[in-house]
């Protein structure tokens, strides 16, 4: 993407030809940083995107397979076990808000890696301005 636009010692070299270049090679490095950001977004986006679906589907089927295990946990400790209605509801409610906990901590785990700020694009850029200020802030 860069381009070399070598300068002929022979040559006349003008104010203006030297302008001319330093801006282009300003654009070009520009154009460079704006497309590291936007890939480093688009990653970073797209991961987001696989947490989110995956965290939907897992909810879904938790939820689903929650109303079925909590019925035959119950009715399986009333029956079987011969425990009063109200203790195998609340046995069966607590085991279901800790296995729901868990999931939504694993999602959030899985939010958590994901880098909504561009860290290489933006340190490649701090580089870039250190080396054309020479380390200058």
């Amino acid at each position: 993407m860069v381009t070399q636009n070598r300068i002929d010692p022979d040559e006349n070299v003008t104010m203006t030809r030297l302008v001319g270049q330093v801006a282009g090679g300003f654009r070009e490095l520009f154009a460079a940083h704006a497309e590291q950001w936007r890939a480093e977004i688009a990653h970073e986006t797209e991961q987001a995107r696989k947490a989110g679906v995956r965290l939907a589907i897992g909810s879904a089927l938790l939820g689903v397979g929650a109303v079925f295990v909590m019925l035959a946990a119950v009715w399986a400790l009333q029956e079987i076990l011969l425990w009063p209605a109200w203790a195998a509801w609340l046995t069966v409610g607590f085991v279901l808000t800790v296995g729901g906990s868990a999931f939504v901590v694993l999602g959030l785990k899985i939010f958590e890696r994901v880098q909504w700020l561009p860290d290489r694009a933006w340190q490649s850029m701090q580089e870039t301005w250190s080396c054309l200020t020479n380390g200058k802030k």
